[in-house]
């Protein structure tokens, strides 16, 4: 089981799992969920997802290490244009390493 996003609250509405990896602003745009519309998210555990509001995984970015059901409580609901799914013990997808612990909101 991978990360699931929810274009709705509270993991209703449309959906679509994501393995570890890097998911581009193209990517999410031809999933029927779309850009901009990411409202909660499932993370399981050893999971941990960086959510980008700008392309190519630029701009600010959330930190998720546990389920989310409302992205609004960190200001960041229906701004995902990017994703990064990460293995949270090694902070590794797809070649990617990044050393970032714990959940906040913060540039770069």
């Amino acid at each position: 089981m991978g990360v699931i996003i929810y274009r709705d609250a509270n993991y209703e509405g449309p959906s679509h799992e994501l393995a570890f990896g890097v998911y581009d602003f193209n990517y999410l745009s031809n999933l029927a969920i779309g850009d901009n519309t990411v409202s909660s998210v499932r993370v399981p555990e050893h999971y941990k997802v960086e959510l980008y509001d700008g392309h190519d995984f630029t701009g600010e970015k959330l930190v998720l290490t546990a389920d989310t059901p409302w992205l609004g409580d960190f200001n960041f609901n229906d701004r995902t244009s990017s994703i990064k799914v990460l293995d949270g013990r090694t902070d590794v997808a797809r070649g990617h390493m990044e050393r970032i612990v714990g959940r906040y909101f913060g540039n770069g």
